[in-house]
């Protein structure tokens, strides 16, 4: 019953917790490639889990979800809309300095959107989850 909030969620941990390493491994000058590719599943998962989920999302919109659900709903959404947004920024900050030496991303303005995104994510979708989690239970115990 919980399937879309276990899958954002998983997305969410994995892209923060590649955010952080990628970050790490550009202060110390080791080789990011793989913090990059545990970035990009994560990604790609909230990515898929976003798309997957616009049928949930417009009944939410069209008020036959329950109302709180819906607006909980959509600042999930909220969270890899600034990721996305970051994403972009991201690419366009690197297009537009290409030789820029980058020891701490974190300073750089798409990293932050990224990181924002997902801390947003996180814990909007952990109270989704446990919300989910104490609807299934009180269901179990009618």
């Amino acid at each position: 019953m919980c399937t879309y909030q276990n899958a954002f969620l998983a997305g969410y941990l994995l892209g923060l917790i590649g955010e952080l390493w990628d970050w790490h491994q550009h202060l110390t000058g080791l080789n990011p490639s793989m913090a990059h590719l545990i970035v990009d599943i994560g990604m790609l998962l909230i990515l898929a889990v976003l798309l997957l989920s616009i049928g949930p999302l417009r009944k939410a919109w069209r008020g036959t979800g329950e109302r709180r659900s819906g607006l909980w709903f959509m600042s999930a959404f909220a969270g890899g809309a600034i990721l996305f947004l970051g994403i972009l920024v991201d690419g366009w900050w690197h297009g537009a300095h290409p030789g820029a030496a980058e020891m701490n991303t974190l300073v750089l303005p798409g990293h932050q959107l990224e990181l924002i995104g997902l801390v947003i994510g996180v814990v909007v979708v952990s109270i989704l989850l446990r919300r989910c989690r104490g609807q299934m239970l009180s269901q179990q115990q009618l």
